[in-house]
Order: C-alpha cells, then structure tokens, then sequence
C-alpha cells in the first residue's frame, strides 16, 4: 500500500562543522536544516522562498537522498530513502531527479551533450539499444527547444550559451520521466530575458510528465509564477517558518518575516508602493547562523517580539488557518 505523499520530511537536521577551535578544540557545529518537516503530493509544486544562505539548498539535496541527514528521516511513497536497498533504492534513484543552479558547473566540461544527456537512461538501463537511446535523446533536446537537436548533440558545454546549458540540464534529469525533480535557483544565473522561457518550459515537462517540484528560490515573484496553484515554504535560518497556498501566502502574510520579505519586493506603480504598509526590522542584517539568537531565531530582528517567550523558545510550525502553517507566538506557535 503506497502513501499519500509522494516525498516527505520528517523533522530533518543537517549539521556542518565550520572553522577550527585550536590544536585540542573542536570546530563549531551550526545547523543548516534545523527540525524541518514538508510533504509532497504526487504531480504538486511547491516554492521554497528565504534568503541565500538559509538552507534551502541543503534541504533539497537531503530531500533526494545526496545529503545524509544528522537526523530525522526523509520517505518516499512512505519508505525510509536511507534504508532503501536493491531496486527499490535504484528506483527512487531514477525517480529523483535535480537540476542545479550553476550550469556552468554541474555539466561534465569534456563530454559532449549526447552523452551527458543520455548518460541516465544508459546507467539505469531503461532503453535497450544505442539506437533507441539516440532517437530519446533526440526526442527530449527538441522537447526542452535544443533545436536541431542533432546539432546541439556534437557540442561540448563551453561551446554553449548560459540558457542552453540550462535547458541541458533539464533535459538529463527529464530523460529519465522522474517523478520528484528539485529545481535549485536554476534560472538565478540566467538573463532576464530568458528566464520565462525556462520557467514556461519546466511547467510544460511538469504537465507533459506528471512529476512533483521543489522550486528554491530567493525571489518571490519567480515563486508565485512557478507556483500558482501550489504551495510556497518560506525558510529562515535552517527553518521552515511559513507553509500555504501560494497566492494565500502572497497576499496575506502572517509570519513576521513572511511580511518583511515581501515588504521589500519592489512595487512598479509609485502610488501602491507609497501605500504599501513596510516591516521595520530591529536589524537589518540576519544573526551569524553558528551562533544564532535563543528562541525564535528571527526573535532579533522581528518587530513583534514577546519577551521573556520569543526569545526564550522556538515556536513549532503549527496550522494558524485552513492549509496555513505558521511558526510564530503570535498566532499560538
């Protein structure tokens, strides 16, 4: 019997060392993904917004199994990914799929697109012959608008352009059909121009496959785009601070945070921007993550702190509404 969620996270920690404390010291410990839980339905979108530096990236990467977590557990269709063996660990292999932020990086720099493309359908053996791999890879560069493909297939990643190593790396982890794709700031490091295109293009993979999204973003306009539908989690410090629908989210705002994130989103017309009700940040710069404040970690910087609660506490991400999760005292967190 298969669960309803497709991928969950149950309350995942991933901790890093950092630096050196001397010759008989230990170096520090800080937490990058603190406590986060998150499921994920079949064939669902959901936008993962915070700043750099928050942990978004190593929750996804935990999520798909390329990070061990310190602690907590991540399960596919119910099922611990760490205890997964044989091919059942082979097929959530298969099926989960990334798509990195730098593309200048994370394709191999002396092989050509043929065979960077092509290379998981090879390694999990899903297409029987060189022939049938050469018209699939044909099939999915002109799918992700690599045309003609035939040309693109002889070219090495230098040769190509930062959009078009992009749709590159789409098209590896889309060969495969995977059920679960993490998409990790990929349109952060390509021109403005470009980026509805590739945005246009995943949504288009997700209708014509079916496969559930982790979007990371910093940028909420690229979120709510992306997402319209969905869900966004917004993220602070290793936290998961705020779940719900993404135009519920956008709209209305309930974690402090949420609301400073958005208040300084810029706003074209000059009239809602005067109106616009801006946050006041006690600080403007986020806490060094090593040693962040006790309690809520936001609790410096929000303008609604309790003290002698916030400050003493983390609040638990708990629903506020219908479908809203909010980690916050001041909806009873």
């Amino acid at each position: 019997m298969k669960a309803d969620n497709l991928l969950e996270a149950r309350n995942l920690t991933v901790k890093f060392s950092v630096g050196s404390a001397g010759l008989f010291g230990k170096p520090a410990r800080f937490s990058a993904v603190d406590d986060c839980s998150l499921k994920i339905e079949q064939g669902e979108v959901i936008s993962l917004v915070g700043e750099s530096g928050c942990g978004k990236t190593t929750f996804g990467k935990t999520a798909i199994g390329l990070i061990r977590p310190t602690s907590g557990t991540v399960l596919y269709e119910g099922r611990d990914v760490w205890k997964l063996r044989g091919s059942e660990y082979t097929e959530f292999r298969r099926n989960a799929q990334i798509i990195h932020q730098d593309p200048y990086s994370s394709l191999h720099p002396v092989k050509k697109v043929y065979e960077i493309v092509s290379s998981g359908v090879r390694y999990h053996k899903l297409i029987p012959n060189e022939k049938k791999i050469r018209e699939r890879t044909i099939e999915i560069l002109d799918t992700v608008g690599l045309n003609p493909p035939d040309y693109f297939m002889n070219k090495y990643p230098h040769q190509l352009s930062g959009g078009q190593r992009q749709r590159v790396s789409i098209a590896r982890a889309m060969i495969l059909s995977p059920r679960f794709i993490v998409a990790d700031e990929i349109v952060t490091m390509i021109d403005v121009s470009l980026k509805i295109g590739i945005l246009n293009l995943l949504l288009e993979l997700k209708r014509r496959f079916g496969s559930s999204f982790l979007f990371i973003t910093h940028d909420f306009g690229v979120a709510r785009y992306f997402a319209e539908g969905g869900r966004t989690a917004v993220m602070y410090l290793g936290n998961i601070v705020e779940v719900g629908k993404t135009d519920e989210l956008i709209m209305d705002p309930l974690h402090p945070y949420t609301k400073a994130l958005l208040s300084a989103v810029p706003v074209p017309d000059p009239l809602l921007a005067k109106e616009r009700k801006m946050i006041e940040l006690r600080k403007i710069d986020p806490p060094n993550p090593v040693n962040p404040p006790p309690g809520c970690k936001f609790s410096d910087r929000c303008p609604y702190i309790m003290e002698g609660k916030c400050d003493l506490k983390l609040p638990e991400l708990l629903e506020a509404k219908d479908g809203r999760l909010v980690a916050c005292y001041l909806y009873g967190g």
